[in-house]
């Protein structure tokens, strides 16, 4: 199961096996999920896991929902 996190540069969504972010060329960019947004995620609060994740990142409203989504959708396989 390959996981989500986030770049260590720009904060755009990236997966543990990325080499490099494809918004922003950082190399090596994984950075896990906090805690605290999988938490929420695992409960059902995906909403407020939207919120949690455009204050850690400044993504807009759809690329939170779509990071969320994908993260959610991967937990349960």
């Amino acid at each position: 199961m390959i996981r989500l996190g986030f770049c260590k540069a720009c904060k755009g969504n990236v997966s543990e096996e990325a080499m490099a972010c494809p918004k922003c060329g950082q190399p090596e960019p994984y950075e896990p999920l906090p805690a605290d947004i999988d938490l929420l995620i695992s409960r059902g609060l995906v909403i407020d896991a939207i919120k949690r994740v455009r204050e850690l990142t400044g993504m807009d409203l759809k690329d939170s929902k779509d990071f969320v989504d994908a993260y959610a959708k991967e937990r349960r396989a």
